[in-house]
C-alpha cells in the first residue's frame, strides 16, 4: 500500500491496521467518497497492470537469456550443451513504457527526425482548460465541484482535443504544411495535463521572416472592436501575471525576477538574430486587460496563434524555435523516467523501485551487428545446438526483404515508405568495434559485406577503428604526425614550424613532445644555414642539440606572438640558454623592430596628402601623445573618406619617433589594413564571455602588462561592432595595470593612455543574442559611461579618386551612387508600407541593379556573379573580386553547393569527428542521448559544418585567428592549391599577405551557441567555402563584383549598407530580392535604428 498510494502512506505504515482510528475522524460527502475511489481505481488498476508485467520480467529473468551468435557457436564447437551455462538474463525492454531504455529510444527518434529535417519550427504548448464545455458538463452530472478531482473524466476529454489539433497541425496544415511532429503529455499530480508539441514545416511554409511570423504568431492583445471573441479569449487565457511588484509572491518570481522575463519590451517589429532568434511585435498601442485592478498591456501578452486560440477556448502557448533545445525540452525526463521511489524492503538482497503511478497518467524505432554477433534469445532449458538450429543467418535475411505473393506465387520485394525517417540503434562509445561499425554503417552507403564497411579509398583495413580513423572521424595525435609528414614534403621548415604551432594552440595535441621528437629534424632543417649566413662561416656544423634549440626559439617565438610559451605545453623541451640569447620581453622587441628612418619619409609624404578634417585629427591625437596627457577620441566616417589611411599616418609618425602604437581592430580582415595590427581580442586578452564587471586576463608584471605600460597610444578600427563591455573590460584592466607608470591611472580613461576609436555607426552594431533593438543599441559604446569622455571628430570628405562612375536611377530621379548608399545607411531613403501593417521600412532597388530570375533564384544570382567561361573559375584574380553577400549562413551553403556543382572533377569530402566535452553539461547519459550523427547534423554560426567538399582552385575563407601576422585572420580568404586527409594547402588572396602559401590542418572548435544543453567539440579545417558569405562577414572586404542576395528581408541595423557598400561602382553590384508577390519585385526591408545617431555630437573644429 505504501508503493501504491505515497501521498496517503509518507511514512510506510499499512493500510488497516491495529489500533486505527474508527471515531472522530470527521465525515465525507457521498461525491467526496466518489473523488478519492474514483482516484484509487484508476491508478490502482494501472499500478496493478505495470506490476503484473514488472513481476513477470522479475520471475522469467533466470530462464530467459541471450547471447551473441559467435559466442553459442564458439561454445558448440568446444563440446558446450546447455544454454543455461552461456549469455546474460534479459533486462527491462524497451517497449516497456514507464522504462528508461523506452524514453531513450523516443528522445533518439526524435534527434533522427532533426537530423533528416532539421532543428524544428514551432514548439506549440497546449494546456487543459478546466471550463470546456465537455468537462464541465461531466463535472455536474457526476456531482463534483473542482475538475480537477476528477482525472477520470479531464484525461480523455484533453486526449481527444489534443487529437483534433494535432489532425489541425499535420492533416489540415494549420501553419503550412506540416512534415513532422512530435509531443508529450505532461501529467501534473494536483494539476491539469497539457502537451508540449514539436513541430517541423516543409520548405516553403517555414516562417523565415517578421513579416511570415506575424501572420501565425502574435503577441498583441486584439482590438475589443475589431475583434471581441479574440479579445476576450486572450485576456482570459493568454495574460502573463500578475507577477513583479504588483505580486511578488507569484511562482514565477525568482529572487525579485520574474523568471519568465515579463513583462518583455515593447518593440514595434518582429526581429530576429542572425541565428534565428524571435523577438515578437508587441506596439505600445494602448489596448489594456484588467486583472485585480492592475493594467496588463501586450507586455504581459504570452505569443498565440488566434486560429488555435479561438478553436480550442484554452492556453495555447506558440512559439518559432531554432534549435533542438526544444527537443531536450520535450524529453526533459529522459534521464529521469516516470515518477518513482526507491524502498529498501529485502535487505539481503538490495533495494526495489516501485512507480509512483497518479490517476490522471493512468488515465491516458535499423539494427546492425558485428559479423556472426547478432543477438540470440534463449531458455536455459534448451540445447545449444537446437538453439543454433532455429538461427539460421542465411535463411532469415531473405523474408525480411522479400514476401510470398500467394495469388502470383512469386516472392514479391517488400515495399518501402518513402516517407520514412532511418535511425540507427545506439552503441556506446565503450563497445569497441561495434560502436566504429555503427560510425562507418551513418557514412558507407550500398555496402553489401563487412569488408566493404571497412573499405576507404580502396584499402579494406582489419578493424572498424582503423577504418574510422583514416576517414577523419576519431580523435588521436597520428593525425598531426600524418599531416606534419605530408607538409614536409613541399613546405619549407618556417612554414612547418608556423604549422606546428598552429597544433599546439588549436588542435589539443595530447603528447607535444612526441610530436617533437618525431618531426624536430624537419621543424630545424633551415637553422645550420641561417646560422651559417648569419655568422660567415660556410663550413659550420651544429650539433643536434644546437639545431634543436634554435628550432626550440624560433617555435617560442611565435608562440609568444599568441601570449604562450614553450613553458605552456609539458613535454617540450626547455631552451638552452647558452646557446641563444632570448630577450626579455618579446612583444616589447616586436613594437620597436619598425625602420624608423623609413617610416620618418613615409610619414612626411603621408602627412601631405591629409585634408583639413582629417590633419586636425593628426595634430590632436599627437599633441596628446607627445604631452603624455592621455584623451579619448572616435573617429566617426562612411567608408571611402580613408580612415585607414589616417591610422597609417599617425602610427608611421609616431613609430619613426620611438614611440609604441598597439594598432587593433574589432574584426581580423581590419586588423591587416593596418601595419603590425591585431584583432583588440587576442592582443588584449579579452574573455569570450563578457559581462558588464569583466576584466582582460593581463596580470601587472606580465610581458603584456609591460607593454601596456610601454605604449604611447592605442588606435581601434571598427569600434561600432564592438560591445561595450569589451571597452569597459579593457579599460578596467588599462587602470589596474598602468598604476605602475601613472599613480592616477585608476581615475583616467584606459589609465591615462590615449585610445582612438573609428568605424561607422551604419554598419553592423554588437551583435547580442536574443535581445531586440533596445538591447543592441544599449550595447554600443556610445551607451558606455566612458562615452562622456569621448571627443568625436567627423570625417564627410570622399576621399577615393574615383572616375566614370555612372549614376543610378530611381523612381526617374538621377542619383549619384554614392549619395545613395549614403541615404540607405542613414535611414532617409523614401520607405514603403508594402504589408499594411505600419512598418514602413521598405525600400526600392534601382531597376539596373536588379536581377529578374524565373525559377531557382540561386542559380539567377550564380549566373549572373559567377556565370563567366568556366576556365575563369581558376583565376585568383576572378575569385578574389567577387561574391555572393546573403544575410544567413543556412544560404551561403546553398550557394556554395550550387556554384561548387558546376565545377569538373570530383570534391574532396572531409567529414568533422564530433563529441561532447566531458562534464560540460553534468548529464552522465549524454553519449547516450546524443548519437554521433545527431552531433554531425548541428550547424552553427562560425563553426564548419561537418561535412566538407572541397576542389582544387576553391576559394575558401579562415573562420579563426590561426596566425594574424601571417596573414591569417577570420576572414582571411584563400585558393585551395593542394588537399591531403589531415591538411590542406592554400594561397593567401586577400589582406596584407597575398601570395603567400600556407598550411591549414584540422582543429578542435566549440561552437559559442548557449542555447545547447552540452558543449560540442568539432575537429575539422578551420574554413569554408566562400564563392558566397554572409553580410556580416563581408564587412571590411572591398570587390569589384557583389552579388546581394535576399531570399529573406534583412533582419538587423545596417546590414543593407554593409552589403552595397563592398563596391565602388554600380556597375558591380547586383541585386536580387525574392518577393512573392512580383507587383513588389524590387523592393526589400532595410533596417536602420535611427535612435543610435543621437549620441554622436562631433566636436566644433573650430574649438579644438
Amino acid at each position: 500500500m505504501s508503493l501504491q498510494y505515497p501521498l496517503l502512506f509518507p511514512r510506510g505504515e499499512d493500510g488497516y491496521r491495529l489500533g486505527i482510528k474508527h471515531r472522530s475522524v470527521g465525515r465525507l460527502l457521498q461525491h467526496d467518497y466518489n473523488e478519492i475511489y474514483g482516484d484509487e481505481d484508476s491508478s490502482g488498476d494501472n499500478g496493478i497492470s505495470e506490476r503484473s508485467r514488472l513481476k513477470w520480467v522479475e520471475k522469467h529473468q533466470s530462464i530467459i537469456r541471450s547471447d551473441l551468435y559467435k559466442n553459442i557457436v564458439d561454445s558448440v564447437s568446444h563440446g558446450d550443451i546447455s544454454a543455461a551455462d552461456v549469455g546474460k538474463r534479459v533486462v527491462l525492454p524497451s517497449s516497456f513504457t514507464s522504462g528508461y531504455r523506452y524514453m531513450r529510444q523516443n528522445f533518439q527518434d526524435s534527434l533522427a527526425l532533426c537530423r533528416e529535417y532539421g532543428h524544428p519550427d514551432l514548439f506549440i504548448t497546449f494546456t487543459c482548460n478546466p471550463k470546456w464545455v465537455e468537462i464541465q458538463r461531466a463535472v455536474a452530472d457526476a456531482g463534483c465541484g473542482d475538475a480537477s478531482v476528477r482525472p477520470d473524466l479531464v484525461a480523455p476529454v484533453f486526449k481527444m482535443k489534443l487529437d483534433a489539433m494535432m489532425s489541425d497541425l499535420m492533416k489540415k496544415h494549420a501553419f503550412g504544411r506540416a512534415i513532422a511532429a512530435v509531443y508529450t503529455i505532461e501529467f501534473q499530480k494536483r494539476g491539469l495535463p497539457h502537451a508540449h508539441i514539436v513541430l517541423w514545416l516543409a520548405d516553403g511554409d517555414k516562417l523565415l521572416s517578421s513579416d511570415e511570423i506575424d501572420l501565425v504568431i502574435s503577441a498583441e492583445i486584439p482590438d475589443k472592436e475589431v475583434d471581441p471573441i479574440g479579445y476576450e479569449v486572450v485576456a482570459q487565457l493568454m495574460m502573463h501575471g500578475l507577477c513583479g511588484e504588483a505580486n511578488p509572491s507569484c511562482p514565477c518570481m525568482f529572487n525579485g525576477k520574474c523568471m519568465k522575463y515579463y513583462p518583455r519590451p515593447y518593440a514595434s517589429n518582429t526581429t530576429m538574430d542572425s541565428d534565428g532568434y524571435a523577438l515578437y511585435r508587441r506596439r505600445d498601442l494602448g489596448r489594456t486587460v484588467e486583472c485585480n485592478n492592475i493594467h496588463l498591456d501586450n507586455r504581459h501578452v504570452v505569443p498565440y496563434n488566434r486560429g488555435l486560440l479561438v478553436k480550442y477556448q484554452a492556453h495555447i502557448n506558440v512559439e518559432r524555435c531554432n534549435r533542438s533545445q526544444s527537443i531536450k525540452y520535450l524529453f526533459k525526463y529522459i534521464g529521469k523516467g516516470p515518477d518513482k521511489a526507491t524502498v529498501v524492503i529485502e535487505p539481503s538482497n538490495g533495494s526495489s523501485q516501485g512507480l509512483d503511478v497518479t490517476a490522471p497518467a493512468a488515465q491516458q524505432r535499423l539494427f546492425f551487428h558485428l559479423e556472426d554477433e547478432q543477438k540470440v534469445r534463449f531458455r536455459d532449458d534448451e540445447s545449444l545446438p537446437q538453439v543454433l538450429g532455429r538461427y539460421k543467418p542465411d535463411a532469415t535475411m531473405f523474408i525480411q526483404w522479400y514476401r510470398w505473393d500467394n495469388a502470383g506465387k512469386f516472392w514479391a520485394r517488400r515495399r518501402q515508405n518513402d516517407n520514412v525517417v532511418g535511425r540507427m540503434v545506439y552503441a556506446h562509445p565503450a563497445s569497441g568495434q561495434r560502436f566504429y561499425m555503427r560510425l562507418l554503417l551513418n557514412l558507407v552507403a550500398g555496402a553489401t559485406t563487412f569488408e566493404a564497411i571497412r573499405t576507404v579509398d580502396g584499402i579494406i583495413y582489419p578493424t572498424y577503428r582503423e577504418a574510422c580513423f583514416h576517414r577523419g572521424l576519431l580523435e588521436s595525435d597520428n593525425e598531426w604526425h600524418v599531416a606534419l609528414d605530408d607538409a614536409s614534403s613541399y613546405a619549407t621548415a618556417p612554414q612547418l614550424r608556423e604549422l606546428f604551432v598552429t597544433m599546439l594552440l588549436f588542435c589539443e595535441v595530447s603528447n607535444p613532445s612526441s610530436l617533437w621528437d618525431r618531426h624536430w629534424s624537419d621543424l630545424a632543417d633551415d637553422v645550420e644555414y641561417n646560422q651559417r649566413k648569419l655568422l660567415h662561416l660556410p663550413t659550420l656544423m651544429l650539433s643536434d642539440l644546437d639545431k634543436q634549440t634554435l628550432a626550440l626559439e624560433a617555435i617560442n617565438n611565435l608562440l609568444n606572438q599568441h601570449g604562450k610559451s614553450l613553458a605552456d605545453f609539458p613535454g617540450l623541451p626547455e631552451i638552452d640558454k647558452g646557446t641563444t640569447y632570448k630577450f626579455s620581453n618579446q612583444l616589447v622587441l616586436e613594437e620597436m623592430m619598425y625602420d624608423c628612418q623609413a617610416l620618418k619619409i613615409d610619414a612626411t609624404e603621408r602627412i601631405g596628402r591629409l585634408n583639413s578634417m582629417q590633419h586636425l585629427i593628426f595634430e590632436k591625437v599627437v599633441q596628446s601623445v607627445n604631452s603624455c596627457s592621455g584623451g579619448f577620441y572616435f573617429v566617426y566616417g562612411h567608408g571611402g573618406t580613408r580612415k585607414t589611411f589616417l591610422w597609417s599616418t599617425i602610427i608611421c609618425k609616431l613609430r619613426s619617433e620611438g614611440h609604441i602604437v598597439l594598432a587593433v581592430a574589432t574584426s581580423g580582415i581590419a586588423s591587416l589594413l593596418i601595419e603590425g595590427g591585431r584583432t583588440a581580442h587576442s592582443r588584449f586578452r579579452i574573455p569570450i564571455d563578457i559581462n558588464e564587471s569583466s576584466t582582460c586576463e593581463i596580470r601587472k608584471n606580465t610581458h603584456l602588462a609591460e607593454l601596456i605600460c610601454k605604449a604611447s597610444l592605442v588606435i581601434w578600427d571598427e569600434a561600432p561592432m564592438t560591445h561595450r563591455f569589451i571597452f569597459e573590460a579593457v579599460d578596467r584592466t588599462f587602470r589596474n595595470v598602468r598604476e605602475i607608470v601613472n599613480p592616477n591611472a585608476k581615475d583616467l580613461p584606459f589609465g591615462g593612455l590615449t585610445v582612438v576609436l573609428g568605424g561607422d555607426f551604419r554598419q553592423v552594431l554588437p551583435v547580442v543574442l536574443k535581445e531586440g533593438r533596445e538591447g543592441i543599441v544599449a550595447a554600443s559604446i556610445s551607451k558606455s559611461y566612458l562615452w562622456q569622455e569621448c571627443k568625436v571628430f567627423t570625417l564627410v570628405e570622399n576621399m577615393r579618386v574615383q572616375r566614370n562612375i555612372p549614376p543610378i536611377t530611381l523612381d526617374g530621379k538621377v542619383m549619384d551612387f554614392r549619395d545613395w548608399i549614403l541615404d540607405i545607411g542613414n535611414g532617409v531613403q523614401q520607405t514603403y508600407d508594402l504589408a499594411g501593417n505600419g512598418d514602413s521600412s521598405c525600400i526600392k532597388i534601382p531597376k539596373e541593379l536588379q536581377v529578374s530570375y524565373s525559377g531557382d533564384p540561386i542559380k539567377a544570382i550564380v549566373n549572373e556573379i559567377y556565370g563567366g567561361r568556366e576556365e575563369r573559375h581558376s583565376s585568383i584574380d576572378y575569385l578574389r573580386e567577387r561574391a555572393i553577400l546573403t544575410p544567413l549562413n543556412e544560404y551561403v551553403d546553398k550557394i556554395n553547393r550550387e556554384v561548387l556543382s558546376r565545377l569538373p572533377d570530383t570534391p574532396a569530402v572531409y567529414k568533422s569527428s564530433d563529441s561532447i566535452c566531458k562534464g560540460s553539461s553534468g548529464n552522465a547519459f549524454d553519449d547516450i542521448l546524443y548519437p554521433p550523427e545527431y552531433l554531425n547534423s548541428l550547424k552553427f554560426s562560425g563553426v564548419p559544418n561537418h561535412e566538407l567538399q572541397l576542389k582544387v582552385g576553391t576559394p575558401i575563407m579562415i573562420l579563426r585567428n590561426l596566425n594574424p601576422k601571417k596573414g591569417l585572420c577570420n576572414g582571411t580568404r584563400l585558393i585551395v592549391t593542394r588537399s591531403y586527409k589531415f591538411l590542406l594547402e592554400a594561397l593567401i588572396i586577400t589582406g596584407n599577405k597575398i601570395g603567400e602559401k600556407t598550411y591549414i590542418p584540422r582543429i578542435c572548435m566549440t561552437p559559442a551557441d548557449k542555447t545547447l544543453p552540452f558543449t560540442l567539440k568539432r575537429k575539422q579545417f578551420p574554413i569554408g567555402g566562400c564563392y558566397a558569405m554572409t553580410i556580416n562577414k563581408s564587412q571590411g572586404q572591398t570587390m569589384k563584383h557583389v552579388g546581394l542576395f535576399l531570399p529573406d528581408p534583412a533582419f538587423s541595423h545596417g546590414q543593407i549598407y554593409v552589403a552595397i557598400s563592398r563596391v565602388t561602382s554600380p556597375t558591380g553590384l547586383r541585386i536580387l530580392c525574392v518577393n512573392e508577390d512580383d507587383k513588389y519585385a524590387g523592393y526589400t526591408k532595410n533596417v536602420v535604428y535611427h535612435e543610435i545617431f543621437n549620441d554622436i555630437v562631433p566636436i566644433d573644429p573650430t574649438h579644438t
